[in-house]
């Protein structure tokens, strides 16, 4: 599941493949498990990136591979009662800023691992965790502590028991306000983690909750941007400011600026989960390019898969080491632009019009603008016509084809050019 909110409860999930939850929505209903069980499937059994998860009385286990593999940005907000046990390899694999899920009455063990199977051997595994570093909280919890050579890198790297300091009950509070759709209040709590405490690890989590915010209310990545580039100093915080600056370019669908920034993560580490990230990453963003019809693909691309089958093969070899990237041809197009983008509305909300700009990289013979309502009728066309390359803003005064003005509430407007269709949200309040 990509950029959706997926609700899943009651369900027994097995015999299967995996659960995998990719990038966060800009809805707002939230994605959740409840009183469920992910057992007994081919892969891992939950595979969350770049998503707040909410867990509620959740059972994972007897998966062929791991548990829980959650990488960049996952998080599990909200969630209690999670029991992750009798995997075939690692139970919980993760970046250091996944693990927020200390006081979440998680169990986590592996009574029947077998030693000579080195992955199942370990209950817990930080990717990115380093002597000197902050321990990960991992209190609150059930977590078998017998045999400590079953914690990588190693048991230090863990807190079982401690009490909560201020940035933890800020990030907590965050969390009930995300989730409570108290987008505001949690704004000024993450904010309160991010800026009071940059080298808590709990920062990098609330960095992705401030991007998830900024998804589910005015879309402004431009001045999400802005602050992330005031946080570049903090070292704790770099390789999160890098992710979710090239994630916004993503969430405004300037997918070719996005595989870019990638490419230059890519060619300046040797870090292999980061460049499976970057690969990820790519991967996603060639698709949905392709997808657009878009004529100037980047040759820069390491990974080109054409439809939502070729991403996932892709992306399961890419996850288990089976895929092997080779240098991108030397005729490398920088900055290639879409037949459409720079796309959006101001203000939004707004009250009573708003501009809908866009930018067109060449001249089209039919230029199509239309306004939908949440039931997908027709509301208003704006514009039929031809337009040249470079910027354009039409005035929306929030009525309909027959002159009359429209009520409050969620609205779509549809923008088509060529072979190119983009759909953006927009709201207006009385």
């Amino acid at each position: 599941m990509y950029y959706n909110d997926i609700q899943i409860s009651d369900t027994e999930i097995d015999d299967c493949y995996s659960v995998n939850f990719t990038y966060a929505s800009y809805d707002s209903v939230g994605t959740y498990i409840r009183d469920s069980s992910i057992s007994n499937n081919s892969h891992n059994g939950l595979t969350p990136r770049n998503v707040n998860v909410e867990l509620d009385n959740v059972d994972i286990e007897d998966n062929t591979q791991y548990g829980i593999y959650a990488t960049g940005g996952s998080r599990f907000g909200g969630s209690i009662n999670v029991n992750i046990e009798d995997n075939s390899g690692l139970e919980y694999f993760g970046y250091t800023e996944s693990f927020n899920w200390s006081g979440q009455n998680w169990t986590i063990s592996d009574a029947a691992y077998l030693p000579a199977n080195f992955w199942d051997k370990f209950l817990l595994w930080c990717m990115d965790w380093s002597t000197g570093d902050d321990e990960l909280d991992v209190s609150g919890n059930t977590i078998d502590q017998t045999d400590t050579a079953r914690f990588f890198p190693s048991i230090d790297a863990y807190d079982f028991g401690r009490d909560y300091c201020e940035a933890e009950n800020w990030y907590n509070l965050g969390v009930e306000a995300f989730l409570d759709n108290e987008y505001r209040d949690a704004d000024l709590y993450f904010s309160n983690v991010v800026n009071t405490y940059p080298e808590n690890i709990l920062a990098r989590s609330s960095l992705s909750y401030l991007f998830d915010i900024c998804l589910k209310t005015d879309g402004n990545m431009g001045s999400f941007r802005s602050y992330l580039s005031e946080l570049e100093s903090e070292s704790n915080l770099e390789n999160v400011v890098e992710d979710l600056t090239i994630k916004s370019y993503m969430a405004e669908k300037n997918y070719s600026t996005a595989i870019n920034m990638l490419e230059n993560v890519i060619n300046s580490t040797e870090i292999d989960y980061i460049i499976e990230s970057a690969l990820l990453d790519q991967a996603y963003c060639y698709m949905k390019l392709y997808n657009s019809g878009e004529r100037n693909l980047p040759a820069n691309c390491r990974v080109k898969p054409k439809n939502m089958k070729e991403l996932l093969r892709l992306s399961d070899q890419i996850r288990n080491g089976h895929f092997e990237y080779t240098e991108p041809n030397p005729m490398m197009t920088e900055n290639v632009l879409p037949l459409l983008y720079d796309i959006g509305n101001y203000p939004n909300p707004f009250n009573p019009e708003t501009a809908i700009s866009f930018s067109l990289s060449e001249a089209q013979e039919s230029v199509n603008l239309r306004i939908y309502n949440v039931k997908g009728q027709l509301v208003m066309e704006l514009l039929d016509t031809s337009l040249g390359e470079g910027n354009h803003s039409i005035i929306w005064r929030g009525d309909n084809n027959t002159g009359q003005r429209v009520g409050s509430g969620l609205y779509f407007y549809q923008l088509q050019a060529g072979d190119m269709i983009e759909t953006r949200k927009m709201i207006m309040i009385k």
